[in-house]
């Protein structure tokens, strides 16, 4: 349970990397539903994540949206939203 868990954070905090592509306005909802699931994970569980994931997922715990917003803006540096996925004859991506 404890990695199903740890597994839904790390996917809700790529969810959110994703939503810093749509600009700088905050996902109000979207942080709110993430924080309700960050305040009922253990700690152990929130404190085993990734040092990015980890330190929004804390800020979310403690009711700093805009603060984790702020680090997911920073961490979100070069992330970018691609609509068409080619790949080579091997299978690994093609370079855009």
């Amino acid at each position: 349970m404890v990695e199903a868990v740890k597994e839904d954070l790390l996917a809700s905090y790529e969810s959110l990397l994703a939503a810093t592509t749509r600009g700088d306005d905050a996902p109000r909802a979207l942080l709110q539903s993430i924080a309700e699931v960050a305040t009922t994970a253990q700690p152990a569980v929130v404190e085993s994540l990734p040092t990015r994931a980890r330190v929004v997922m804390r800020l979310l715990r403690l009711g700093f949206a805009d603060a984790a917003w702020a680090v997911l803006l920073d961490s979100a540096t070069g992330v970018v939203t691609r609509s068409f996925q080619s790949t080579t004859s091997s299978g690994a991506d093609r370079a855009d």
